[in-house]
């Protein structure tokens, strides 16, 4: 990959001009002597025009392999050809880097990919779309040189599409059993035909099925999508295969630019965690979001606005469905009213986050079960702020990974940012050990950990902004009792790392986020037949032990 521009390949441009000069009269011209691996040379490339820059690989007896620093390809040339590189051409940075492209990571070495990547994107000047930034970036690459533009990566995702199990149209043949699955607004129908391929799409959303109905957990969220991306997604009660695109708001100016703060958290606020949210041409400017924005002032540039993206997309997006208890339209006044008693409470710290808003008795929480030690002990976090969780701890990896390690006090009671099997956590130290190793609370996870004193850093500001996930529960409906080992497992295989609806007993607040605790019934939703309730399954499951 090459960059174009003023700084890129213009300059590059120039300076092999000025090499083309310099090397081509003189004692200049006199060929290196002993060139050696690794060292960067001056090439006259086969064209016998160019002069180039180049890294020697391999020496033989009169020939040199080297690999075009700026140009990104090797060959072996005659040991004439090569001669020493001049200080001054040192100073501009190698012009050609490489770059992976994002999806297809696991089909980097397909021929199939690699003759469609040749064929649409060599030589050709593309549009990049850094998703990340790091020794090899990841890219989605465009050619925007036709009226639409290319997706270069979903091109070549395509070749590896098993054309066997395409489905069988043929001219002026009737099909028996076609199942319509879609109508659009334009009248474009949509359909599906038994085939090999239907039946072999089938057996495999069934597997899935069968899979995240108990490995849901935050790993499988994407948290860096792009166009193009191939995901899975929850729709009507099933998984589906989907592609992520981009879309925009209609009737809102494209010369905008940068939007303030202001309108992505106004946007963010409406359509986030959405129950009733839609796609559609629309015309009730009272129901319209991009009306109200276009009449808001919300778009109103300020001087000197920048925004960080946070884009996500939750795939699989289904969380357990909220089906059982009392609902109102009360929940957002009291969510608000308890932001305002934190804003007052003694208990709030400007070095702490906020603290995460949780249902009042009676009212149900969609829930994932990150820890579970049995009924009187598990952790849960609220689904809803799954994504926001992904994504701080995507930016705490990218941020931490680049800082150098500093000699840092550890001190009990005291939040750090500690490192845990690759990923970085925001913790609370419970003790420091004499052979240099800390206990520490997860505080997004309920996880204790023992970890090296040489993992921990400073938590930052900016990773204070969001509430600490995990919050400590027990079981509602069941007498206390001292829980056998048995039982424990019983109650970790139907709870841990699912997501349930939580329906909330009581919660006890406390001095500190993490010493709250609530009392909460569990319920698995995910069956077609019934809802499970966890607690009847334990309290036969005690009865039969006694």
């Amino acid at each position: 990959r090459r960059y174009i521009g003023e700084g890129y390949s213009q300059a590059q441009e120039s300076m092999e001009d000025e090499m083309r000069e310099f090397y081509g009269s003189g004692q200049r011209s006199l060929p290196l002597s002993s060139p050696t691996s690794g060292q960067l040379v001056a090439v006259r490339a086969e064209e016998e025009e160019e002069i180039l820059r180049a890294r020697v690989c391999e020496v033989m007896d009169d020939k040199v392999k080297v690999h075009y620093v700026d140009h990104g390809f090797s060959e072996v040339i005659g040991r004439t050809k090569v001669f020493e590189l001049h200080e001054k051409f040192f100073q501009l940075p190698f012009q050609a880097s490489r770059c992976k492209l994002a999806g297809l990571e696991p089909f980097c070495q397909e021929p199939e990919v690699l003759k469609k990547f040749e064929t649409i994107a060599s030589g050709r000047i593309l549009l990049a779309e850094i998703l990340e930034r790091g020794q090899v970036p990841l890219a989605v690459l465009y050619d925007t040189s036709q009226d639409d533009d290319l997706n270069i990566n979903a091109a070549c995702m395509k070749t590896l599409q098993d054309k066997t199990l395409s489905s069988p149209l043929q001219v002026n043949s009737a099909y028996m059993n076609v199942a319509i699955s879609s109508v659009c607004s334009d009248g474009t129908i949509y359909c599906q035909l038994p085939s090999r391929g239907l039946a072999k799409l089938n057996d495999t959303l069934e597997k899935i099925e069968t899979y995240f109905r108990s490995q849901v957990t935050s790993e499988f969220l994407v948290s860096r999508p792009f166009c193009g991306k191939g995901c899975l997604a929850r729709y009507k009660g099933k998984w589906s295969r989907v592609e992520a695109v981009k879309c925009c708001l209609a009737d809102l100016a494209a010369s905008v630019g940068s939007w303030t703060p202001e309108a992505v958290q106004w946007l963010r606020d409406k359509v986030l965690n959405s129950a009733d949210c839609s796609m559609r041409n629309f015309h009730d400017p009272t129901r319209s979001l991009n009306h109200q924005m276009v009449q808001s002032n919300l778009l109103k540039q300020q001087p000197d606005v920048f925004l960080t993206s946070h884009r996500f997309l939750l795939s699989p997006t289904g969380g357990p469905r909220s089906g059982c208890g009392p609902r109102d339209g009360s929940v957002g006044t009291r969510a608000a009213a308890a932001r305002q008693s934190r804003l007052s409470s003694p208990t709030s710290s400007p070095h702490l986050p906020p603290l995460l808003e949780l249902p009042t008795a009676g009212y149900n929480m969609d829930a994932y079960v990150s820890v579970a030690c049995h009924p009187g002990h598990f952790v849960l976090q609220p689904w809803r702020d799954m994504y926001k969780l992904v994504v701080l701890m995507g930016e705490m990896i990218l941020y931490y990974n680049k800082t150098e390690e500093k000699p840092l006090k550890i001190e009990k009671h005291q939040i750090y940012a500690a490192k845990v099997e690759n990923n970085w956590h925001r913790v609370l130290v419970k003790g420091v050990l004499n052979n240099g190793l800390v206990s520490a609370y997860e505080l997004d996870y309920g996880k204790h950990e023992l970890v090296s004193c040489t993992q921990f850093r400073p938590l930052i500001q900016e990773f204070r902004q969001l509430p600490f996930q995990a919050v400590t529960a027990q079981l509602a409906g069941l007498k206390p009792r001292q829980w056998s080992e048995e039982a424990s497992i019983v109650f970790r295989n139907h709870v841990e790392k699912k997501p349930l609806v939580a329906q909330v007993e009581a919660v006890q607040e406390a001095p500190h986020p993490w010493d709250r605790k609530l009392t909460v019934f569990l319920v698995d939703t995910s069956q077609e037949e019934k809802d499970i309730w966890v607690h009847d399954i334990m309290a036969e499951f005690a009865e039969e032990l006694s």
